[in-house]
């Protein structure tokens, strides 16, 4: 998970895509396979390259099989991210569709909730926006294909 997030995020701002909001859905289980990484390491990294919300820079991990729900939501808290059980699939492309079109459309009333544990409650906005600019957004599908995925 640790290559994975970084080589999206690095990525991005490597491709001087400063200010251009991003947003990355991750499915894993969590586990770090043959890495010495773990979920402090990558919560450094996340706050390394300031991949926050507050950057225009969205970070959801919808957990697969035995996925730790402890260690996801550890990495997530305090607006690292949001976590989502990938058993309801439906709620994790629902979010994710919620979060690119508030991003898309720049519409102010539309907002990611979660509550301090990082697990998500909602994602609220409106369905059409009349009259809103659009403007360009960056996103990612990024899938676990380690060992531990099976």
């Amino acid at each position: 998970m640790y290559h994975s997030i970084g080589s999206l995020a690095k990525a991005h701002y490597d491709a001087d895509r400063h200010g251009i909001p991003m947003a990355v859905l991750t499915f894993t289980d969590g586990k770090e396979n043959n890495s010495t990484r773990g979920v402090g390491d990558v919560r450094k990294l996340i706050r390394d390259l300031e991949f926050f919300p507050s950057n225009n820079c969205y970070f959801i991990i919808a957990g697969v099989g035995e996925a730790s729900e402890t260690q996801m939501q550890e990495l997530c808290r305090d607006d690292y991210g949001l976590y989502i059980s990938a058993s309801d699939i439906d709620e994790v492309f629902s979010t994710f569709k919620r979060l690119l079109l508030k991003l898309v459309l720049k519409d102010e009333r539309a907002a990611v909730k979660s509550r301090k544990n990082g697990k998500v409650v909602k994602v609220e906005g409106h369905k059409r926006s009349v009259g809103a600019s659009i403007k360009e957004v960056d996103y990612a599908l990024n899938l676990d294909c380690s060992g531990s995925m099976g």
